[in-house]
């Protein structure tokens, strides 16, 4: 499987003109596919502690379904983030330079509309910040960015930080290159004891773990309103990464370590969820497609599933059991397609009479005197 390898961290810090702290901060890795394995720095976030913080956690969820790997295999990302706390403690001292230049490379030009060139999609992104940052010399921007990229943007490095600020939380910068190099020698910075941790008044916040039925042996179905709603199947790993984009980063942000103690609760959670009852309804609504991108290969899917089942996609809404669904009569094809439907598509009505009931959703709360279940 490819993987991006992990082999180092690395964090520097420098003091901006308002008085408080940017980190940079780096990691050396190579491509587990890609031989011959030299590791290569490369910067993966900029900002204040809690905006590199934010970067980490959400990137510790690469690591759940192995994407993020150590030499010695699989990262926890609940030990992922600890680690980067450790690398954020003992940063080396950034040096700013005397000036610094935007390359036209650097600039992310996103999901840019097929009726806007990327070179227009980079210079609309640069303006927006820049209008933000300096309204009153807008004038002198759009004269500036209207030479860009023929003559480089030349900042100053007060004004050069801060457009970096506005590019990075915008998501409109490629940082590792801007930040082309890593240094060692560079001296130690004395981190301030308020930028290393944030203060939430609530004593004791407390996260809900969700409700959970297993569709089949891999993929799973969570609910996080105690059953009103669910989300559509899908790989525990894959769950586990968007509990901790969706749910997780904050509570972790605020109290460092919780992630420790919610993160095994949930998977174990997962892994041990019991079987959709065969009685079990459920209705699906084939028409209710949203339109994006792939709806095309949506409308594919609903095709395909209805063949199985043996309706047709004006037929209207589908009232099924679980059984149908799964039933060795039809074609393994039916319980894939399924996977591949939308939420708004899917309703579970009820999981019948039987026995077995969903893992009920608890919450893991965090006191003043550390985790607590």
């Amino acid at each position: 499987m490819g993987a991006t390898v992990l082999c180092n961290k690395a964090a520097q810090a420098m003091t901006v003109a308002d008085g408080t702290t940017r980190y940079v901060c780096w990691e050396s890795s190579y491509e587990k596919n890609c031989h011959p394995h030299t590791p290569s720095w490369c910067a993966m976030a900029w900002g204040t502690y809690d905006e590199v913080m934010r970067s980490i956690i959400g990137r510790s969820s690469s690591t759940e379904g192995g994407s993020l790997q150590s030499r010695r295999g699989y990262i926890l990302p609940e030990n992922y983030i600890a680690h980067w706390r450790q690398t954020l403690a003992k940063p080396t001292r950034l040096t700013a330079p005397e000036s610094v230049s935007l390359d036209w490379s650097a600039v992310n030009s996103g999901w840019h509309m097929d009726k806007e060139s990327e070179e227009k999609c980079r210079m609309r992104r640069v303006a927006e910040v820049i209008a933000k940052l300096d309204p009153v010399e807008d004038a002198h921007w759009v004269d500036a960015l209207n030479r860009w990229p023929s003559k480089p943007l030349t900042f100053s490095p007060t004004r050069a930080f801060r457009l970096l600020d506005g590019l990075a939380q915008s998501r409109a910068i490629y940082l590792w290159k801007l930040f082309s190099s890593f240094s060692y020698l560079a001296q130690p910075f004395d981190v301030p004891t308020a930028s290393t941790a944030s203060v939430l008044e609530l004593a004791q916040p407390t996260i809900a773990l969700p409700m959970v039925w297993r569709i089949d042996r891999e993929n799973r179905i969570v609910s996080y309103d105690q059953g009103r709603s669910w989300s559509q199947p899908n790989w525990p790993y894959s769950l586990v990464g968007a509990f901790i984009q969706e749910r997780l980063m904050d509570a972790e942000l605020r109290h460092p370590g919780i992630a420790k103690r919610v993160l095994p609760a949930l998977r174990n959670q997962l892994n041990s969820a019991e079987l959709v009852p065969d009685e079990a309804k459920l209705v699906i609504y084939p028409d209710r497609i949203p339109e994006h991108k792939d709806a095309k290969w949506r409308r594919d899917d609903v095709v395909r599933l209805a063949d199985c089942l043996g309706r047709k996609v004006t037929d209207g809404a589908w009232h099924l059991t679980f059984a149908e669904l799964t039933k060795p009569t039809i074609n393994e094809t039916a319980t894939y397609q399924f996977r591949n439907l939308v939420e708004e598509q899917v309703e579970w009505i009820s999981f019948g009479s039987s026995h077995r009931t969903p893992l009920n959703g608890h919450t893991v709360s965090v006191s003043r005197e550390g985790i607590a279940a």
